[in-house]
This record gives structure tokens, C-alpha cells and sequence, in this order.
């Protein structure tokens, strides 16, 4: 289908690619942009993109593109991996030139299992959810990855995780935030340089906006930045007089094994 359009239009694969990819994102977040600047600037963009294939008609192109993201969409169903970034590889976009190579999907899966343990159980009982962060997320993998891993030990992917994606890329952040938008996970995924702290622009899924993780994250950042303060322990009163017996002596002896520190 990729190609089909590549064809018709005369454009190279990889600009379709790009071009996809860009108007699946503003159409994800669309529904949920109460902006009326904001809405009628995408909706000027979408058709800016639109036009540059089929001749001008913006019509037949949206169809096209329509059923290229129904095709993302029945893969997440099937299995939940980055189909999009597994699509740029095999396309070959990621050249040496571009200088971009996509993590393997079984290397995402192993740093999921190896990441997200057992501590998730008390996190999620104190606050409600866990965050997840990627700082250069690429096509999204290790992110889904999680998200897979999640689902499979039960967690509630729409409400028990809360995902912060970044990518220097434009056409990364859109992968990232389509699927991740497709699979129904809150997330806010930004385009800019992590390590300048840059951010070009940030998009939210709609799960994201649905279920008020901007509040709930508010709420959290307060609580970071103003913690409890510590309880003040209680006095015990200790009889200065007091020896420890023989036996306790020998128990202690035997029962250390090395140094310990804590």
C-alpha cells in the first residue's frame, strides 16, 4: 500500500512514509484538541500534506492513508510489538546515512522482564499506576515492550501505566505516539533534544486525556518536590544496666558470616 501511493503520486517511499505517519498523529489527537487555533492549524497542515498526492485530491489520499493506519492497527491487535519501526527497517529508511538503527524486538522484551519486577505491586497500591520513561524512544519498542510485559503479568495498560516518550526525530516521536495511541496507553510523547531539555512539540494520547493523567501527574510532581515529612520515631527506653547474656553473645558470633555494612 506504501508503494501504491509512492507510485501514484511519483513521491519517494520514504517521504509517504514520513507524510503518514505525520497526518496518522494529528488525526489521533484531533478529537481531543479543544483549541480552536490549535484544531484549525492541524486541520490546515493534514490538508497541506493531503494534497501533494493523488493529482490534489485530498480525498482519495485520506483513504489511503485511512487504511494504512486500519493496517497498524489490526498488527497492534495481533500482537503488541513496533510494527511501525519493524516497517522502516525492512523498508530500509534506517540507513547508515540516517545513521538510525531500531533496537530487536527480543532485546526490548528481555530489558522489559529484567526492568519491571515485583515493585510494581506496591507502586501501583500507593499511587494508582507506574511511569515510564524513554528519552530517545525511537519507533517506540522498549516502550511496547513494556506495555506488552504489563499486560501479559495483568495490569490494566489503559490505566495502570503512565508513559513519558522523547525522541530528537519527528518521525520517531509520531511512531511512538501512533502506536502507543492504538493500544490505548496514556502517554505524552515529545519532539526534542533530551539533552538540551527542548521540546519542539509534545502530543497526548487519548487515553492520556480521558482518564486525567495531567492531573494525576500535577498531583504526583507536588508530592515529589514537597514530601511528607518523615514521622518522628518513638522513644524507647533502654535500661543502661542491662549486659547481654552469654548466649546472646554466641548467637551473635556465629550467626555473622562477613563484614555487613547495613
Amino acid at each position: 500500500m506504501l508503494g501504491t501511493v509512492a507510485c501514484k503520486s511519483g513521491c519517494d517511499s520514504y517521504d509517504v512514509f514520513v507524510d503518514f505517519l505525520e497526518v496518522g498523529a494529528l488525526a489521533i489527537q484531533q478529537p481531543f484538541t479543544f483549541n480552536s487555533e490549535v484544531f484549525a492549524s492541524r486541520e490546515a497542515e493534514v490538508v497541506k500534506i493531503l494534497k501533494k498526492y493523488h493529482d490534489g485530491d485530498a480525498t482519495a489520499t485520506m483513504k489511503a492513508f485511512g487504511q494504512m493506519l486500519g493496517c497498524v492497527t489490526m498488527a497492534l491487535e495481533e500482537r503488541v510489538a513496533d510494527f511501525l519501526g519493524q516497517t522502516y527497517m525492512m523498508a530500509e529508511f534506517g540507513n547508515n546515512d540516517r545513521g538510525q538503527f531500531f533496537t530487536p524486538d527480543c532485546i526490548a522484551q528481555t530489558m522489559a522482564k529484567m526492568t519491571l519486577h515485583d515493585g510494581m505491586d506496591a507502586i501501583i497500591k500507593d499511587r494508582g499506576y507506574i511511569t515510564i520513561s524513554d528519552p530517545a524512544c525511537g519507533g517506540g519498542v522498549t516502550l511496547i515492550a513494556s506495555v506488552a510485559h504489563m499486560k501479559e503479568l495483568g495490569y490494566n495498560i489503559n490505566k495502570q501505566v503512565c508513559i513519558y516518550a522523547q525522541d530528537i526525530d519527528g518521525k520517531c516521536a509520531n511512531m511512538t505516539f501512533i502506536q502507543l495511541a492504538l493500544l490505548g496507553v496514556p502517554a505524552v510523547v515529545a519532539t526534542g533534544n533530551t539533552l538540551t531539555m527542548e521540546i519542539r512539540r509534545q502530543a497526548f494520547t487519548p487515553m492520556w486525556s480521558m482518564y486525567g493523567f495531567s492531573t494525576k501527574e500535577d498531583r504526583r510532581m507536588r508530592e515529589v518536590a514537597e514530601p511528607k515529612p518523615e514521622p518522628t520515631p518513638a522513644f524507647t527506653v533502654v535500661d543502661c544496666d542491662a549486659r547481654p547474656t552469654e548466649e546472646v553473645i554466641k548467637e551473635c558470633y556465629t550467626s555473622i558470616q562477613q563484614l555487613e555494612l547495613f
